[in-house]
């Protein structure tokens, strides 16, 4: 499936778009054409926020279709293909992107039930006051983005984005406690992986040590998730191990060695290797990326 959609990617979305706020990718007015979220089948990286300001479409969100129109809000996550089927002419979204090491430098709670009723209803209908305040915060983030004399400017955008994400959260957990959404013991099972590697992601690496602890195969483990988020649980681990590393390596002064010792591996060479294995480069090329 991998080879058959483009990757909305967020080096992509820079490439094209010059308005780039850390890892917060905004287009024009914090729109992004239809064209380029739309034009073909693509696979999600990262989190995108998105509002349907006017007109209507249908969209398939993991082979599932649903419709978007006026105050309808979307959430789409890692790992999930998306399609638009049909819209009108006038169809109008507000775009915001997210990457994970965007997310994972936020003070978030490690709530991953809301994250499932996510990929469960990803899109929902709110009310016309919860949609303006939604606006609101689009608008008020964009609008501090210009603000380029401001010293602190990404500090703020950080904690507006926060805020937003809360905002989000709230919306989403209140929608699925009135539909009573059932979770599955395979979506029970990968949640209870995804939070046991958050916990345990800078000292264990292993697929092992997860089934271990969870009282299960490590073929059924690997199964499991691969079925339900799409990503084999190796694959899980070194997503997490490179959004860490990422992190630590803009937003920190710690020495390669440093970093290396404190996400337990045995020598800064192994660590380097792996490194950039999955992120294709070396974890000084990326720190001295701009």
């Amino acid at each position: 499936m991998g080879n058959s959609y483009t990757k909305l990617s967020f080096d992509k979305i820079r490439r094209r778009d010059p308005n780039t706020i850390n890892y917060s990718i905004f287009s024009e007015n914090a729109r992004l054409p239809i064209d380029m979220l739309f034009k073909e089948p693509f696979i999600v990286e990262g989190l995108v926020l998105g509002l349907c300001i006017k007109g209507s479409a249908k969209i398939k969100i993991s082979f599932n279709e649903y419709e978007l129109k006026p105050d309808t809000v979307f959430v789409l996550i890692p790992s999930q293909v998306v399609h638009l089927v049909e819209n009108s002419e006038d169809f109008l979204i507000e775009s915001l992107y997210i990457s994970f090491d965007f997310m994972i430098g936020l003070p978030l709670e490690q709530d991953f039930d809301s994250a499932f009723n996510l990929r469960k209803r990803p899109c929902i209908n709110i009310s016309s006051e919860a949609m303006q305040n939604l606006l609101e915060y689009f608008t008020f983030i964009v609008k501090q983005y210009n603000r380029a004399e401001q010293p602190y400017r990404d500090t703020i955008i950080k904690g507006l984005i926060f805020s937003l994400l809360a905002e989000f959260t709230a919306i989403y957990k209140n929608n699925a406690a009135d539909r009573n959404i059932v979770t599955t013991r395979q979506e029970e099972l990968t949640n209870e992986f995804l939070k046991l590697l958050i916990e345990d992601h800078k000292e264990e690496r292993s697929v092992s040590h997860y089934a271990d602890k969870l009282y299960v195969t490590r073929k059924h483990l690997s199964a499991t998730v691969k079925q339900v988020t799409g990503r084999t649980v190796l694959e899980w681990i070194h997503a997490v191990f490179i959004t860490t590393t990422k992190v630590l390596l803009k937003n920190s002064n710690k020495t390669i060695a440093e970093i290396s010792e404190e996400l337990n591996f045995s020598s800064p060479s192994f660590f380097c290797r792996l490194f950039k294995t999955h992120a294709g480069m070396s974890p000084m090329e990326y720190r001295n990326l701009n």
